[in-house]
């Protein structure tokens, strides 16, 4: 005996009661690439900020996994929203290092993106081509030296519920978190490149 149904019931898939996805994962479920990005949107200001400004930055948020049996690196992002997006890396490089599949680890190993505390691997969008706020979607393409690009629309999410405990971006204009044993510049204190 065959048991048939659909999965709409009551309130059909196109039902406007339904929430706008909060987070983009790749590949779509049933897809395959060596690359699996989970849980990736912008972290937006909290519902009483106002949007991001014009010229402003914006933290992206994701998980990479490389599910191939061969190392691969992070060594690009861009995104039309932004005047540059920068990758930084937890040991101060420019690239983020994707080791190959563990077999023996399940989902493989994962690589957390976000802003400290919660991770020191960075995306920021930097100067931002217009005001940004919760809703809106940005189109971020990840570009690996194997894999090679990945374009995105991230939904930009408000600082809420779980997310309220995640840190924005650095303000345009702020340097980055100091290493440990550095010392911020005073605010409005320029450096030279040496840092002299």
């Amino acid at each position: 005996m065959a048991v048939t149904g659909c999965g709409a019931g009551f309130e059909p898939y196109t039902s406007p009661s339904m929430k706008p996805r909060d987070a983009v994962n790749h590949p779509a479920v049933g897809g395959t690439s060596p690359i699996a990005i989970r849980h990736a949107y912008v972290l937006g200001p909290a519902p009483d900020e106002p949007a991001y400004p014009k010229d402003g930055n914006a933290a992206v948020y994701l998980t990479l996994v490389n599910q191939s049996s061969r190392a691969d690196r992070l060594i690009d992002a861009s995104s039309p929203a932004a005047d540059d997006t920068v990758i930084a890396s937890g040991s101060g490089g420019s690239t983020l290092d994707l080791p190959p599949t563990d077999p023996t680890v399940t989902g493989g190993d994962a690589v957390q993106v976000g802003q400290p505390p919660y991770s020191s691997n960075t995306i920021t969008l930097t100067k931002l081509d217009e005001e940004t706020d919760n809703g809106a979607v940005v189109s971020v393409t990840l570009t690996f030296q194997r894999a090679g690009d990945i374009t995105l629309d991230l939904p930009v999410n408000p600082r809420t519920a779980y997310r309220s405990s995640l840190s924005p971006a650095p303000a345009s204009g702020a340097s980055e978190t100091p290493a440990p044993g550095e010392e911020s510049p005073t605010p409005g204190e320029e450096t030279s490149p040496t840092g002299e």
